[in-house]
């Protein structure tokens, strides 16, 4: 059969054959450790053998808030949120501010602190748009459209139990003029 061996001349062995017996024991147990799902852990693991390292990452400790509680609130409160995050951002990504990436794909990470519950996916989502906008607001994205901006949204339990948001740079297109 073509294919069955190794270039060393050894023969190969299907994927399964190389992992521990006891694989659905350790994933059960690390996604555990990490609190997230068997199939968030995979995925990362996933990502981490294809090489999607990040080229940049910002660690800001300023937790992201679920759009339930920020939809129906005074406009003075969605401005206080903006100002707080612009700051962070000024302070933190100041060497992409201004830089304006015509296309790009971010990776947005709420680290959850002690005694906090994961978001639905959608409130995430709604949770980030300010943050988003404020990347908008510093130049350092064009526009948050998808022909501009992707975003891949996760939760992850903090090691440490202390909540902080990050933001991850993981492929740029081009920069605008």
């Amino acid at each position: 059969m073509i294919g069955d061996r190794n270039p060393g001349g050894e023969p190969r062995r299907p994927f399964c054959a190389r992992l521990p017996a006891n694989v659905s024991e350790y994933i059960r147990e690390e996604a555990a450790r990490k609190g997230i799902s068997q199939s968030d852990l995979i995925a990362e693991w996933a990502d981490r053998e294809k090489g999607h390292d990040p080229i940049q990452r910002w660690v800001i400790m300023c937790e992201i808030k679920s759009q339930n509680k920020t939809t129906y609130r005074h406009w003075t409160a969605h401005r206080d949120d903006r100002n707080e995050w612009e700051q962070l951002i000024a302070v933190h990504m100041r060497a992409v501010c201004g830089k304006k990436y015509k296309v790009s794909k971010w990776r947005i990470t709420r680290m959850l602190g002690r005694g906090r519950r994961r978001f639905d996916h959608a409130n995430l989502v709604g949770g980030c748009k300010g943050l988003v906008d404020c990347l908008v607001r510093r130049k350092i994205i064009v526009d948050d459209s998808p022909q501009h901006f992707e975003c891949d949204y996760r939760q992850l339990k903090s090691d440490d139990g202390i909540a902080r948001t990050v933001i991850e740079l993981m492929s740029i297109g081009q920069e605008a003029e």
